[in-house]
């Protein structure tokens, strides 16, 4: 998975390769969202409970008792970080 700006039809392929989308802009916004969703993992205990031996995250929001899909959504944002 890349996280950035991905275009998703013709029309914003187009845009990207003449430079008209302000990709600065784009991944400057992308940093704001990861340090969110660092800062709420933490405070959530997720890299606690995932320290002593990896889980299912499945696993894990039964144990930290968090919703299963968003707790997805922040594993897999870390996934695509390479983190």
């Amino acid at each position: 998975m890349k996280i950035g700006a991905i275009p998703e039809n013709l029309l914003e392929r187009l845009a990207m390769v003449f430079g008209l989308v302000p990709t600065p802009f784009i991944d400057t916004f992308n940093a704001v969202i990861v340090a969110r969703a660092v800062m709420v993992s933490t405070k959530l205990d997720v890299f606690d409970a995932l320290a002593s031996r990896p889980l299912s995250a499945t696993e894990l929001a039964k144990q930290l008792g968090l919703d299963r899909p968003a707790l997805g959504s922040s594993l897999n944002l870390f996934a695509a970080m390479g983190s």
